[in-house]
């Protein structure tokens, strides 16, 4: 406990943008790592890692008015995080350069396991893993100083700003709010979150990440060989089946991979086995475009009481049901 109790720990009370950055995030953590004078280098834990590139000097007017300083509990987690469903560790902020050292890991492997054009698709999807989904439109910086210096039109039906933002960290607060209960955010019309779905700390983000990029490494048409050091130093143990679709049961072809994001004609999407519960490698795998698309915004086992209310209410199709219910038990 020790050096836990060395390390200064404030909540960010607002979302604000200095120096064309977003530093703080309502409701987010931040480590105080050093006080001068005039100036107070704070880390952001929605930042992407502990880095210098990602310490930010701001100002001890900007630090007293925006920060509240909190202390972190006889368990090691932070005090009054209100914004988070759950409570955080303040390793917490170490394992972020856990998951940034991964990335580049993987970045270095698959440039060698696999050809170029291969490469470049395969490291567009798992570029997706590391961020939450996009948004669009959303909040610029260049559009929340215009609002706040009045230069915004804002008599006009639209609504200005949106909670979410345009991809963050996984660990930025999740957020599910009516733009009216947004309008009373001290951030507004500054960004507070991300989408529920995407949202995990940093250690559940790396389990996510090593889960995922298994079923890349067990894909049919992979050559398991080129992975098995970097399989021997991050201690994983690849099935011996190829990986398939948790939707429709059927293999995933490496060399069928395409990249367009957001494309509805992807062969293969990062799925959600139910899309309101978080990224978790229990949640999270590599399905096909087509059936993430059928699954539609629907958990799979909101699918499977549907399939079995529709086997039951149609009586002239139990034989041809027998059939089909044959086949999904024989694959």
């Amino acid at each position: 406990m020790a050096a836990q109790m060395d390390r200064k720990f404030g909540i960010a009370k607002q979302t604000i943008p200095i120096k064309n950055v977003w530093i703080l995030v309502e409701g987010v953590p931040v480590e105080i790592l050093h006080k001068e004078d005039n100036n107070v280098l704070v880390n952001s834990f929605h930042s992407a890692s502990s880095d210098k590139a990602c310490q930010k000097t701001i100002s001890l007017e900007d630090y007293k008015k925006l920060i509240i300083e909190t202390n972190v509990d006889e368990e090691g987690y932070i005090m009054g995080l209100y914004k988070y469903p759950k409570k955080i560790h303040y390793t917490e902020f170490d394992k972020r350069n856990k998951v940034k050292n991964l990335k580049k890991k993987i970045m270095d492997i698959i440039k060698k396991a696999f050809n170029d054009e291969t490469f470049e698709k395969i490291k567009k999807k798992i570029e997706q893993l590391f961020s939450s989904q996009g948004q669009s439109p959303h909040t610029t910086i260049d559009t929340y100083k215009k609002f706040k210096s009045g230069e915004l039109d804002t008599n006009t039906l639209q609504n200005v700003g949106d909670p979410i933002f345009d991809r963050s960290t996984h660990w930025t607060p999740p957020v599910n709010i009516t733009h009216d209960e947004f309008k009373e955010s001290p951030s507004y019309p500054a960004p507070i979150g991300i989408r529920p779905k995407d949202f995990a700390l940093p250690s559940e983000v790396y389990d996510s990440i090593i889960e995922l990029f298994k079923q890349i490494m067990t894909m049919k048409n992979v050559d398991r060989e080129h992975f098995k050091n970097f399989c021997d130093e991050f201690e994983i143990e690849l099935s011996p089946t190829n990986h398939k679709c948790k939707y429709c049961g059927k293999e995933i072809d490496i060399n069928r991979v395409s990249s367009l994001y957001g494309s509805t004609k992807n062969y293969i999407e990062i799925c959600h086995r139910d899309p309101e519960v978080s990224f978790t490698s229990e949640n999270m795998y590599w399905g096909h475009g087509d059936c993430n698309r059928r699954q539609g915004g629907y958990s799979e086992i909101e699918n499977i009481k549907d399939g079995i209310t529709l086997l039951l209410i149609h009586e002239e199709h139990r034989e041809k049901f027998r059939d089909i219910l044959k086949q999904i038990v024989d694959m």
